[in-house]
């Protein structure tokens, strides 16, 4: 959402309320919830591709903070997209999470990719010592 130079900046709560929804004359006040399977004609994957909806979250998240916003289809997709991504060398993470994500990390380490340093998050001072030259907390 590109705002218009000759318009004053509109508020975050404007932005939130606007963004990512279909303009035009007769298009609809919000894009149609999308009924359909992971899998879509034409050999489409939801979860790859997208839908609708998805985009118009992206784009009203990337409005109200200023740049483009990525969303992802699960939490273990964002967690391995920050892994491949950013490629830390030493991330510090709960020893009580999700497993698939302590999955993913240890199978990083085991291959010399990265280091783990687990922690119990209700320590504080453990996770503050962790963190340390850590890349990811």
């Amino acid at each position: 959402m590109h705002p218009d130079p000759s318009r004053p900046p509109l508020s975050p709560s404007t932005i939130a309320v606007t963004a990512g929804r279909p303009s035009g004359a007769g298009a609809p006040l919000n894009h149609p919830i999308v009924m359909a399977s992971n899998f879509r004609e034409g050999g489409e994957y939801t979860r790859t591709h997208g839908t609708e909806t998805w985009a118009a979250l992206e784009e009203a998240v990337g409005a109200l903070e200023g740049g483009r916003a990525v969303s992802y289809a699960s939490g273990m997709a964002a967690a391995s997209a920050i892994v491949y991504a950013l490629a830390p060398r030493v991330v510090v993470a709960p020893t009580v999470s999700y497993m698939g994500v302590r999955a993913l990390l240890s199978e990083h380490q085991a291959v010399g990719h990265i280091e783990v340093r687990a922690v119990d998050i209700t320590d504080t001072a453990a996770v503050a010592a962790a963190a340390h030259g850590a890349d990811v907390v």
